[in-house]
């Protein structure tokens, strides 16, 4: 048996430029027609001198975009630059306007107004502070404890608590705790009997209600 000879195949051109920056992929195609330009292969074929021709006119189009995307992004990091020192002549000129209008003597509020400018008052009232919302309780992780957290209360600085056995009395509410935080761990309750909890918020403007008692149940 006469075993017949593998022929190779001829060999493949590669080229994959798809992944590169910009100036890399203008750098690439310029390498290669530079080089071919002295070929005898491309002198001899009309086909490959036309895809030469349509390259390099491809080539030169991105070049040309290239230079006027970078001049572009030079005057625009100029007018950026530009922009912010006038800007900050603007607020200095302001600054300055400001100063001299207080510095000018004998001025009432409708004259400070009648130069454009408002005129600087008190701060307003803090608004009233509201009891926390979302009480909830689990049991202590020992006898007599429960776990209580709640919402976090805007511009609160402590929060009150108390509790009792019977919320249906007018008076019986004990003082339980005083925290910080939106959460506390109770202690020496009656171990193995529902208690009631309840919470109010101290803040800048005074102390809110207590809000709606929550029942717990006590370890």
């Amino acid at each position: 048996m006469v075993m017949k000879k593998k022929v190779k195949g001829l060999p493949k051109a590669v080229l994959s430029i798809s992944d590169l920056a910009t100036k890399d992929k203008v750098a690439a195609v310029q390498a290669i027609t530079s080089t071919a330009a002295s070929s005898p292969v491309l002198k001899a074929s009309p086909a490959l001198q036309q895809a030469q021709k349509t390259l390099v006119a491809a080539h030169d189009a991105v070049e040309a975009s290239l230079g006027t995307h970078d001049g572009a992004k030079k005057a625009q990091s100029a007018a950026e630059e530009d922009l912010r020192q006038k800007e900050a002549a603007l607020v200095a000129a302001a600054n300055a306007y400001r100063d001299i209008v207080n510095a000018t003597p004998n001025l009432d509020e409708p004259a400070i107004a009648g130069l454009g400018l408002k005129v600087a008052g008190a701060r307003g009232a803090s608004p009233a502070m509201t009891p926390p919302q979302g009480l909830t309780t689990k049991l202590g992780q020992q006898p007599g404890a429960v776990s209580v957290s709640w919402t976090p209360v805007k511009g609160a600085r402590t929060y009150l608590v108390q509790t009792t056995e019977d919320p249906a009395a007018a008076t019986g509410w004990v003082e339980a705790a005083a925290v910080t935080k939106a959460k506390v761990a109770l202690e020496g309750l009656a171990s193995g009997k529902r208690t009631w909890v309840r919470v109010a918020t101290v803040g800048p403007s005074g102390t809110s209600p207590f809000g709606e008692p929550v029942s717990a149940r006590v370890a």
